[in-house]
Formats: C-alpha cells, structure tokens, sequence
C-alpha cells in the first residue's frame, strides 16, 4: 500500500489531501469491470505503462488521476479500499 500526501496553500485554510492505493486491490476492480490497463488509461488520460505502475505501487498517482479513477470505477473503488482520497486540515 502506498500513500501520498498533498497540501494546499492556495485557501485560507490550509487543507491537506492523502491519497491511499492499494495496488492489488486496483487491478482486483479493473478487472472485476472488464478493463484492461489500457482501457483505463484512455478512460483517465494516462498510459497503460502508468496504470501498471500504479498497479504494481510503483507510482502514486495525483490528486486529479485518483479523482478520475473513483470518477471511472465509482463506489467499487471506494469500498474495495483500493484507493482512498482523506482530506484534512
């Protein structure tokens, strides 16, 4: 599992956002949807090479890629806990 911490320094509050994947767990509901890596990336903007990174927790993806993710796969992706996005002040 990997985890990746942003914060934001363009509000008044300052707001940090973490970013939790579970790589096995990712691939578990890619497939589970019938996507392939490359359908993936087409569907979020990035390349097949970075969603098997991200796959085999080799790369963290940004705030904006996860948000895509849980966009494209919606809540099995969220309760599956293969990727999380924690928001903190």
């Amino acid at each position: 599992m990997l985890t990746r911490t942003f914060r934001s320094n363009k509000s008044r509050t300052r707001k940090q956002m973490t970013v939790v994947v579970d790589g096995a767990l990712l691939r578990e509901v890619r497939m589970s949807a019938g996507m392939s890596q490359e359908d993936v990336a087409r569907a979020i903007g990035k390349t097949k090479a970075a969603v098997s990174q991200m796959e085999l927790e080799q790369m963290m993806p940004s705030v904006e890629t996860a948000l895509a993710m849980q966009e494209l796969f919606g809540v099995a992706l969220h309760d599956s806990g293969a990727l999380k996005i924690e928001v903190s002040e």
